[in-house]
């Protein structure tokens, strides 16, 4: 399905795989307003680029309650870079907790009839998509928004990202859609009674833990009471990283092929996707805990959900649109400091796939 919804000059367009709401669905004074936070997304990132916090991407939270649009956070950039977080994207950033926190008390405030929209100045990752999952569900299942309203707006693609940025995403969303041997990342069960003595009792407990090739591990907790996506499986790698970046790695957001322990009974596209960017290269599953990424599926629907392609269809909470035209200046800035110092822009993408940087 391909249309354009015209409105001064810009225009809400699908590319070959990306399928769209109703072209009517984002149209005069809200479409201009919306396109003028995608721009200021754009130069958030390339600010960051320039303080060398993190990649060329940028991030921002609105509520629109039919006539103003309410900015709840943002602009932020990514912050890979300066945090050693595997996937501290910009969407990420601008869902930490405090945010969260601001956008349900403005929709508590505005009324179910109110709309969220995410802005990014690229095309989400597929860690960064199943948070959002996570994030427009735990919305709607609360009362706080009605379904459909959770929309996600960006400016360039992943081929853009490719061609002008040199990142190369679209192989970790490809990688999600195949069949589950076929994958990159191997999947595994372990029994409780089988699993290293080292951390038998974190894992009997509930907990996540992160094992690296050189003997140590990492323990994370669910802690979703305070951050709606700090799964186990995220905080046990977000605590590899702090302490790889602790000790001085010049790369923490590399593990180096570790793996990863979990209570769950399958995986779920958030685990993957983490996993994908934090170089994991298997995970084992203990089997003992039903624990679900979102709320309202399970594991295995949401994983489908979250790797379908194209976007938006039978099941998601979130719906992605891509805004034109975008001049996506910090990927070329990005581009330019990369060409003239590569040590000063460093990429990194996480897994070893054919094609990637």
């Amino acid at each position: 399905m391909s249309f354009s919804a015209k409105d001064g000059g810009m225009s809400i367009i699908s590319d070959h795989d990306i399928t769209l709401v109703p072209a009517n669905a984002i149209t005069g004074p809200l479409l201009g307003m919306l396109h003028a936070r995608l721009q200021a997304c754009d130069d958030c990132a390339v600010a960051n680029v320039r303080a060398g916090l993190g990649g060329p991407f940028g991030a921002s939270l609105h509520v629109y309650d039919g006539s103003e649009l309410i900015d709840v956070a943002g602009p932020v950039g990514n912050a890979v870079l300066s945090t050693g977080l595997a996937s501290a994207h910009a969407e990420d950033r601008v869902m930490v907790p405090e945010n969260v926190e601001k956008l349900r008390a403005v929709l508590a405030r505005v009324g179910a009839g109110a709309s969220v929209y995410v802005v990014s100045s690229a095309e989400s990752c597929p860690a960064c998509h199943a948070k959002l999952e996570i994030l427009a569900r735990s919305l709607v299942g609360d009362g706080l928004l009605g379904a459909g309203r959770f929309h996600v707006l960006y400016g360039a693609t992943y081929d853009d990202t490719r061609e002008v940025a040199g990142f190369h995403d679209a192989p970790y969303h490809t990688d999600m859609t195949k069949a589950p041997g076929e994958r990159l990342i191997a999947v595994g069960h372990c029994a409780l009674n089988d699993c290293p003595a080292s951390f038998r009792v974190a894992l009997e407990q509930g907990h996540a833990v992160i094992a690296s090739h050189d003997g140590y591990h990492f323990v994370g907790h669910d802690a979703r009471g305070d951050d709606v996506i700090a799964t186990a499986e995220i905080s046990a790698i977000r605590n590899a990283c702090r302490a790889e970046q602790a000790s001085g790695s010049s790369t923490p957001w590399d593990l180096e092929q570790g793996v990863l322990y979990s209570p769950a009974q399958a995986v779920g596209p958030l685990m993957y996707a983490e996993a994908q960017w934090a170089n994991i290269s298997r995970i084992v599953l203990t089997l003992q805990s039903k624990v679900q990424e979102a709320a309202d599926i399970g594991n295995d629907d949401f994983f489908h959900i979250v790797a379908a392609r194209p976007y938006n269809g039978a099941g998601a909470a979130a719906q992605i649109i891509r805004l034109s035209p975008f001049e996506n200046k910090a990927q070329h800035e990005w581009a330019r400091q990369r060409a003239e110092d590569p040590e000063a822009t460093r990429q990194y993408n996480g897994l070893s796939i054919s094609g990637s940087v």
